[in-house]
């Protein structure tokens, strides 16, 4: 499980997911390949993250 992973794994594999770099109405947009084995891994780490309360 993820959990178990240490965090020089968890970085490399983060990394390892392909992504393109776009512009779109002035933001700068990460969109990571729907059908690599960690994006959905990755996407719900942020989804925590973002669900944070701001300090």
């Amino acid at each position: 499980p993820a959990r178990a992973w240490e965090p020089r794994t968890i970085r490399l594999r983060l990394m390892a997911i392909p992504a393109v770099i776009a512009r779109h109405a002035r933001r700068t947009v990460l969109r990571y390949k729907a059908d690599h084995p960690w994006t959905d891994l990755l996407l719900a780490g942020l989804g925590h993250l973002q669900a944070l309360p701001a300090p």
